[in-house]
């Protein structure tokens, strides 16, 4: 499955899992991939643990070179 050159499909599935349903339908058009990725049952159950998760969301930094999770 393809994703953007810069971001691997795994940054792509955990960034998305945080989103909102809302966004996550419109982000549906943007390739067959991420159409794919959102109907995947997997990518569902992920995203509703999420949602239902009460810690906060960790945060993600952004660098020229990799991206970092911080807990």
């Amino acid at each position: 499955m393809e994703t953007h050159q810069h971001f691997s499909y795994d940054i792509v599935w955990e960034i998305s899992t945080y989103l909102p349903v809302k966004s996550l339908m419109r982000f549906k058009c943007v390739s067959k991939a991420w159409n794919t990725m959102m109907q995947c049952p997997n990518f569902a159950r992920s995203h509703y643990a999420r949602s239902h998760d009460p810690l906060q969301p960790p945060v993600f930094c952004f660098n020229s070179k990799q991206i970092t999770k911080i807990i």
